[in-house]
């Protein structure tokens, strides 16, 4: 039998499987979740890479940023490589 025959699969170089497509780097999810987040109003806190943490709702968003409605403060544009993480909050009153 030759080489590379009877294995069930194509074959690389020297003999290894090729390899895979790597996933993309952008699913769209979220700008899906922001877009619904936004658009509900939701209240959110951000946790931000400095520690500082900030409330409020999303009001703009584009691929490096978020503009934040403060609940009690100014208005915030948040570079997305400075936000640790973002949670859903229940809304004071």
């Amino acid at each position: 039998m030759a080489a590379g025959k009877g294995h069930g699969g194509k074959q690389g170089r020297g003999g290894r499987p090729p390899k895979r497509t790597p996933p993309p780097d952008d699913t769209g999810k979220e700008a899906e979740y922001l877009e619904k987040t936004k658009d509900a109003r939701v209240p959110v806190s951000v946790k931000l890479v400095d520690g500082q943490l900030v409330h409020g709702t999303i009001e703009y968003y584009d691929v490096a940023m978020i503009k934040i409605t403060a609940a009690d403060g100014p208005n915030l544009f948040l570079r997305k490589d400075q936000i640790r993480y973002m949670w859903e909050t229940e809304e004071s009153g």
